[in-house]
């Protein structure tokens, strides 16, 4: 295929801000936290709906696209930014699917839902023939 990518590597490297509790200047560092979870499953189920959903096509060049997004207390996408791209299209494009993603699980902190960020690295290679 011409111009054809697939993700070569999708790295575990996902950083978690501390959730915000009760003030924006306020940030808790101890208690008991779950992490957010996509459709009951893993950051893995996670990158599985993107691929399925992503049009690769659109992603211009080889690289790292770093995607940042924040699964806010009742589970929905906010916040989606795209810190490092391959071009315009391809920032779209990761966009476009992360609009799409269905709600999550909240993280929770002591037992009440918290809001989480998480920055994401997807790294693609030009498929080799």
């Amino acid at each position: 295929m011409k111009n054809a990518f697939f993700l070569l590597l999708f790295l575990f490297a996902v950083s978690f801000s501390h959730a915000q509790i009760m003030g924006e200047d306020e940030v808790y560092l101890d208690g008991d936290k779950i992490e957010a979870k996509f459709q009951g499953g893993d950051l893995n189920t996670f990158y599985e709906f993107v691929m399925k959903n992503l049009d690769k096509t659109k992603i211009e060049k080889e690289g790292q696209l770093l995607c940042s997004f924040t699964v806010n207390e009742e589970g929905s996408l906010k916040n989606i930014r795209i810190v490092k791209d391959l071009g315009s299209a391809s920032a779209f494009e990761m966009i476009r699917v992360l609009q799409l993603s269905p709600k999550w699980q909240p993280a929770t902190r002591n037992g009440k839902p918290v809001a989480t960020t998480y920055t994401i690295p997807f790294t693609f290679k030009r498929k080799r023939n």
